[in-house]
């Protein structure tokens, strides 16, 4: 009896092991699937947060057209949270950083004391494969070269991972009134600076991203809607992916 009992013990433990490795398999199957996303500021409860436990591969720099606002592009409709999602429906494991700041440009100074390119020092090292950038029309009335400041982020990003690839989207303008013409001074800067870096600019004035921008604008008459972020997410998502692509 004895005997008998002690082989039911050790077939129980034997079991138990099995179990144990089998859920083991599969958190560790799930975790491989899933691409790290970290937002860095901003964003909804919906959307992952805090500091990255392991380097960006593709990093995104943006204001607060990236971080979500009140007035739309929170948690689940923000804009870099469906790309993410895209990305991780298609197996893709590539590792997001999306780093919004509300008020930041090339040249502007943050609500939290940093401009693109102090976060492109912050966060871009040797595991970097792509640099997308989005916006910022918090530059447009600010005194500056703006050329200078994109020189520098483009030195940041090949002293560190030459063969980064950089996408730079210029402001998508989720505002009532019609383009400014330091707004449009301003993207032509942005495409002549950028293109001097042998980078992709974007531009989403020229692409006509939000139409006659009904229901694209905010209460506030500046931040864009979480219609808006969906279309930000249509017309991003191949660009990320495309920056994802360059991952060994």
């Amino acid at each position: 009896m004895y005997s008998r009992q002690l082989g039911t013990g050790a077939t129980c433990r034997r079991c138990t092991l099995i179990v144990l490795s089998a859920i083991l398999g599969w958190i560790l199957c799930a975790c491989a699937n899933t691409p790290t996303y970290v937002v860095l500021s901003g964003g909804g409860s919906d959307s992952p947060s805090g500091s990255p436990s392991s380097p960006g591969e593709v990093i995104i720099i943006g204001d607060s057209s990236t971080a979500g606002t009140k007035f739309g592009g929170q948690g689940a409709a923000n804009w870099a949270t469906i790309v993410v999602n895209r990305l991780a429906d298609e197996g893709n494991v590539t590792s997001v950083i999306v780093d919004g700041k509300g008020g930041s440009g090339y040249l502007k100074v943050g609500l939290e004391g940093t401009t693109f390119v102090t976060e492109t020092d912050r966060l871009v090292d040797s595991d970097t494969v792509g640099v997308l950038y989005f916006g910022s029309s918090n530059d447009v009335d600010v005194a500056g070269d703006v050329a200078t400041a994109v020189s520098r982020c483009a030195q940041i990003i090949k002293q560190r991972s030459p063969n980064a690839r950089v996408i730079a989207v210029g402001p998508a303008w989720s505002r009532a009134e019609p383009y400014t013409p330091n707004l449009l001074d301003y993207v032509a800067t942005l495409d002549d600076a950028w293109g001097a870096e042998g980078a992709t600019f974007v531009d989403p004035l020229s692409e006509d991203w939000l139409g006659d921008r009904v229901g694209m604008v905010g209460g506030d008459g500046v931040h864009p809607t979480d219609r808006a972020h969906s279309i930000y997410a249509d017309r991003m998502y191949p660009l990320v992916k495309q920056l994802a692509a360059q991952r060994p």
